[in-house]
């Protein structure tokens, strides 16, 4: 048998991260998992102020009707409270030889009828003993905290199964998205890396052709069209004008014979027996003038906006 005394040493209510995960809707909800023991300055677990550890023996814990307790079953409750009475009781007819014995003046001054009991089969303290007993209210209290932690936990739990059940369900279409932190893979540093100062300023490139010279070239290819165009006249005209249609003759001939340094669309010279392949017709062929202003100037950064995808 051993027991431990109230006030022991200094220890400080804490509680413990991993006994609760990041990720999970109680964490997020409800806060990290209170914990019914106290760590001390020295690193070790202590029971909260109030508390008291005892070892009981298996026929002293049928007596007092712990068995549910240490079989640990999920629906045993977590401690189970005993009338003060019968543990003095206990104490009377057994003597010094009870296992209550060593807390015989905590059970006398407890502030409370009923004494809560619970087990600690895994000797958390490790001072050998299996139980705890709750002298106090407040530590009580604690221990009640913490299963109403665990059960709104569960409870949790249990309805965000049910939900990603649902949701597993239905379509892809029509699944809902957990939201989840922005998470940068560094392409925004790649980004700011090439994204240097360019070596000089912005120049303004402006690019023209005299008109005299589309015009020119414009007119000569209409001239030209229309000679070839013109169908032949020397049928049913009389014989004084066919000198002077043999001088016109002659003049097209030798105007044919010329080189003739023309701006042609390529459509209009293609031919299936050469290339099978059409040429791109430009749309702006016929275009006499044109200017155009072009540049690019760096915008300065305004806002910042990220938006998770």
């Amino acid at each position: 048998m051993g027991g431990g005394e109230p006030g022991l040493g200094s220890a400080e209510v804490v509680q413990q991260p991993e006994q609760a995960d990041a990720g999970s809707p109680a964490a997020g909800r409800l806060g990290l998992e209170p914990l019914p023991y106290v760590v001390g300055e020295d690193g070790a677990k202590q029971p909260v102020p109030g508390a008291l550890s005892i070892f009981l023996r298996s026929g002293t814990a049928a007596a007092m009707c712990l068995d549910s307790l240490a079989a640990a079953q999920p629906g045993a409750p977590p401690f189970l409270r005993i009338p003060k009475e019968k543990l003095l009781a206990d104490i009377q007819l057994q003597g010094a030889i009870s296992d209550f014995h060593p807390i015989k003046d905590a059970i006398r001054a407890a502030d409370c009828d009923a004494l809560a009991v619970r087990p600690n089969l895994d000797d958390a303290y490790g001072d050998g003993n299996n139980y705890e007993v709750a002298c106090s209210r407040a530590a009580a209290e604690a221990w009640q905290a913490v299963e109403e932690w665990r059960r709104a936990a569960a409870a949790e739990a249990e309805a965000a199964a049910s939900a990603a059940a649902a949701q597993a369900a239905l379509p892809k279409s029509k699944r809902r998205r957990a939201p989840q932190p922005w998470v940068d893979q560094g392409t925004e540093a790649e980004m700011e890396a090439v994204a240097g100062p360019p070596p000089r300023p912005p120049a303004l490139l402006v690019l023209e052709r005299p008109l005299r010279d589309l015009v020119a070239s414009r007119q000569r290819h209409q001239r030209a069209q229309q000679q070839q165009q013109q169908p032949p006249q020397d049928q049913g005209k009389p014989a004084s004008t066919q000198p002077q249609q043999q001088q016109q003759q002659q003049q097209q001939q030798q105007q044919q014979r010329a080189p003739r340094l023309v701006d042609v669309d390529a459509s209009d010279l293609w031919s299936s027996a050469q290339s099978e392949c059409r040429p791109f017709k430009d749309p702006n062929y016929d275009t006499r003038r044109a200017r155009r202003e072009a540049g690019a100037q760096a915008v300065p950064r305004l806002a910042e906006k990220g938006v998770q995808v």
